[in-house]
């Protein structure tokens, strides 16, 4: 059976490695803000230090993943911070806080969707898959051009994993350029995985 994402899922690549930590430290830095922003006006030394150090931390990790507007922010209450202007960090830390929940809203639900996206092979769709590789690769060898296009033109009217949708691809450009032994290779090869 082959699954397939829902209809009309946008696709996408999912998270960078970078983005994905980002969502480590933009939670660690949600609670920190939210458990200071209650009672800024009355922040100790060292609840005022790891207000800073926390919007310090959080402006690198904006910067690093492209979101300079609100890595700018975070720098102004950085500053703000450092010169104890409890006013501005007051008016301005819960907008911070509503866009890193915003941002973290939006990554998670690529990294859902990128997740969801994923399309298995198992079971007859598995069997077929292989047995019209085999097929293909069976037309490349004898160098039937028309038999090898007409089984991958059926593999590409159904959705594939990507590994798979690659491959098909690849074919293809072998055998638009007569390569019919790699093109007899891959599908063999592609074959092999199901």
């Amino acid at each position: 059976m082959v699954t397939t994402p829902a209809q009309g899922a946008p696709t996408h690549a999912g998270l960078s490695d970078m983005e994905e930590l980002f969502m480590l430290d933009a939670e660690s830095t949600v609670e920190t803000l939210e458990g200071l922003s209650g009672n800024i006006f009355e922040l100790d030394d060292s609840e005022l230090d790891l207000y800073v150090i926390t919007v310090h931390g959080i402006k690198s990790a904006l910067a690093n993943i492209g979101q300079t507007a609100l890595s700018a922010d975070a720098l102004t209450l950085e500053k703000a911070g450092d010169a104890r202007d409890f006013a501005l960090m007051a008016a301005k830390t819960p907008a911070l806080i509503d866009a890193l929940k915003g941002v973290l809203t939006n990554f998670r639900a690529v990294k859902e969707r990128s997740e969801g996206d994923m399309v298995t092979v198992s079971g007859e769709s598995a069997a077929y898959l292989r047995d019209t590789l085999l097929g293909i690769k069976a037309a490349c060898d004898t160098l039937d051009k028309d038999a090898a296009k007409a089984a991958l033109n059926e593999l590409k009217q159904k959705t594939w994993p990507p590994p798979v949708a690659d491959a098909l691809n690849d074919i293809v450009v072998c055998l638009l350029h007569s390569e019919f032994k790699t093109a007899a290779s891959l599908a063999e090869k592609t074959a092999n995985m199901y």
